[in-house]
C-alpha cells in the first residue's frame, strides 16, 4: 500500500480530520531499511530518518558493524534527513543496557549537522526516566552544542527539559498520546516548554486508541488534542506551531 494511504488509514471522527503537510518516516531496525529504489517511491513530502534502535544493541558486534555500515552509506542520501532513533530504553533487563550505551557511542561518529538525530529515551516501567535521559545526555556530550536534536515520545519532567535545553539549546521535543497519562511532573514540563520547540507525533503504528489495532498520522489531532489541554491553548495553535517547528527543524520548506 502507497505510504500516503497509510498515512489515512486512522479511524478519525469529521471534526478531528487534520490536513497532512508531511511526514517523517523513521527506519531503525535493519531488517526494514529501505533501499535507494524505496526512498525514491516514498511522497516528497516524507523525510526518512535511518538509525538502530537501542533494543538491536544485543545483536553481534558483527551485524551492528554491518548495520551501521548500511546507515553510514544511506545517510549520503539526499532523502535521508536525520540519523536515529539513537538512545537508551531501559524496559529492558538492565544487563542489556551496557550494551546500549556502547552503541550510542558507536553511531556518535555518524552525526553531523546536516542531519537531525532524533532520540529515543526511555527509563525502567519502575521509575519517571530521569537517570536515562541523563545518562543518554552524558553519553551525546562530545557532540557539538549546536547539532539539531528532536527527542521524540518525551515523558520527562521540567528538570530533563532544563538539563537537555542548556546542553543542547537546538532541541525539539515531541509528544504523543502519553499525554492523555501523564502526571507528577510531566505536565509541567509540557506547559514550561517554549512552543517553538513543540512537535506533535502519533508514532503509528504504536500507541493506538482503544479499541483500535494501530495509530496513523491523520490521528495528530487526538494528540493535539491533549496537549492544548494541557497548555490551556486552542488545538488549532498547537497543529500549527508543530506543523512549522517541523518544517522548521528538518528543513523541509
Amino acid at each position: 500500500m502507497p505510504v500516503d494511504e497509510l498515512m489515512e488509514l486512522g479511524q478519525v471522527e469529521d471534526h478531528q480530520r487534520v490536513r497532512l503537510v508531511g511526514g517523517i518516516g523513521i527506519f531503525c531496525d535493519p531488517n526494514t531499511f529501505p533501499s535507494p529504489q524505496d526512498m525514491s517511491g516514498l511522497p516528497s513530502n516524507v523525510g526518512v530518518v535511518i538509525g538502530l534502535h537501542p533494543k538491536h544493541s544485543t545483536m553481534s558486534n558483527d551485524r551492528i558493524n554491518n548495520a551501521l555500515d548500511r546507515v553510514r552509506n544511506m545517510l549520503k542520501c539526499e532523502r535521508v534527513v536525520g540519523l536515529g532513533e539513537i538512545g537508551l530504553d531501559h524496559s529492558v533487563p538492565d544487563k542489556q543496557w551496557p550494551h546500549q550505551n556502547d552503541l550510542v557511542r558507536a553511531m556518535l561518529h555518524l552525526i553531523n549537522d546536516r542531519h537531525v538525530v532524533v532520540v529515543n529515551c526511555r527509563g525502567a516501567s519502575s521509575d519517571s526516566g530521569v537517570e536515562a535521559y541523563l545518562l543518554l545526555l552524558h553519553l551525546l556530550s562530545p557532540i557539538s552544542r549546536t547539532q539539531r536534536f528532536h527527542v521524540h515520545c518525551f515523558t520527562g519532567d521540567t528538570y530533563v527539559l532544563t538539563k537537555w535545553l542548556a546542553t543542547f539549546p537546538n532541541t525539539f521535543f515531541s509528544f504523543n498520546r502519553n499525554v492523555q497519562g501523564f502526571s507528577l511532573d510531566q505536565p509541567e514540563a509540557l506547559r514550561s516548554l517554549d512552543e517553538n520547540k513543540l512537535l506533535l507525533e502519533t508514532d503509528a503504528p504504536y500507541f493506538r486508541a482503544t479499541g483500535q489495532w494501530f495509530s496513523a498520522p491523520n490521528q495528530l489531532f487526538q494528540i493535539a488534542e491533549g496537549v492544548a489541554k494541557c497548555r490551556n491553548v486552542p488545538v488549532e495553535h498547537v497543529l500549527e506551531v508543530s506543523c512549522n517547528n517541523a518544517l522548521r527543524l528538518y528543513r523541509m520548506q
